[in-house]
């Protein structure tokens, strides 16, 4: 099968949090390793400047790469480019598609807020090329009704085969990590096991307060930010059978098998918490509603409480448990 390489990356949310503390660290390894050379056009609403946008790219790398590689970080800078604009604005993607020139298979990565992932992308539909791709984040909607709307409207605009629906938690070494844990472990395996395992807590902790999140977090919140995608797919990890083979959709179906045999949670099994400071912080909530506000919930930290029914009973107990000291 012939490589159709993508010959463009196209970031959505460019002077936002997720780039700036995972996604340009991630590039810049892939350009110090020679496997990212194309055009990366930066797109937001920030009123900012391709200049600004370089500075931002190597403040990341100062913070998050260590050691950073002075040629390296010249390198990446010099495939910068920044298109600013609203994401609202057909405007907006006009000018995208004039800077990305006579590129093909230009790849969108929406790193921006549930709320505009389907304008985006009816927008970028009438816009790009047939060969165009889109990344979709988490979370993937606000509820089932929202997600399949939005899966409906991917669809209409993009093949199947060009949408890369992903969680960026499951890059983390330490994440991929457990499967080799589990299964490659001759003396863990046969143990790891309803038989022999009564319960195993899953404990998310982030040294990082909101950092100026709280317009997201009004709009997602805790549970969905984090719970509903990276929690539940480390408890799919830890929980699964082996698949049939190391493709993803082996391991997907494997997932999928986990999830259904996931009772329905109880509210009083679910408690909501809130980052110190949170009614302070730059958009969040004015009323400071924080976790009491709509399903969903403003706050961080929660202990809900999942049974696993399995072939032989429902011995599983998973709790995410975070530091308490952590809400208020």
């Amino acid at each position: 099968m012939q490589r159709c390489d993508s010959d463009a990356l196209v970031l959505f949310g460019a002077t936002g949090d997720l780039c700036y503390r995972k996604i340009y660290p991630a590039l810049y390894h892939l350009v110090r390793r020679r496997l990212l050379n194309i055009p990366i056009i930066g797109v937001a609403r920030a009123g900012w400047t391709r200049e600004q946008l370089a500075k931002r790219v190597q403040d990341s790398m100062a913070q998050f790469v260590s050691n950073p590689d002075g040629e390296t970080v010249e390198r990446f800078v010099s495939l910068l480019d920044y298109v600013d604009g609203d994401y609202r604005e057909r405007s907006t993607f006009d000018q995208l598609r004039k800077v990305l020139g006579n590129a093909e298979r230009p790849l969108h990565y929406l790193a921006i807020p549930p709320s505009v992932f389907s304008v985006v992308i009816e927008h970028l539909g009438g816009t790009m090329p047939r060969g165009a791709r889109v990344v979709i984040e988490k979370p993937f909607g606000r509820d089932l009704a929202s997600a399949r709307e939005l899966n409906r409207i991917l669809l209409k605009r993009f093949p199947e085969s060009n949408i890369f629906r992903i969680d960026h938690y499951l890059g983390k070494e330490a994440v991929q990590g457990l499967l080799y844990f589990r299964f490659a472990n001759s003396f863990l395996e046969p143990v790891f096991n309803r038989n022999y395992v009564a319960s195993i807590q899953i404990t998310m902790a982030e040294k990082m307060g909101m950092n100026g999140r709280g317009k997201f977090y009004e709009e997602a919140g805790a549970i969905r930010d984090v719970l509903q995608n990276h929690i539940l797919q480390i408890l799919a990890f830890l929980t699964l059978e082996p698949p049939v083979s190391s493709g993803g959709e082996a391991l997907r179906d494997e997932k999928v098998k986990v999830l259904k045999s996931i009772r329905p949670v109880k509210p009083e099994n679910v408690v909501r918490g809130q980052f110190r400071g949170y009614r302070r912080e730059d958009g969040g909530y004015p009323g400071g509603h924080g976790a009491r506000g709509p399903a969903g919930g403003r706050g961080k930290y929660w202990p809900p409480v999942r049974r696993i029914d399995q072939a032989y009973g429902d011995r599983n107990l998973v709790c995410a448990c975070p530091p308490p000291a952590a809400f208020e």
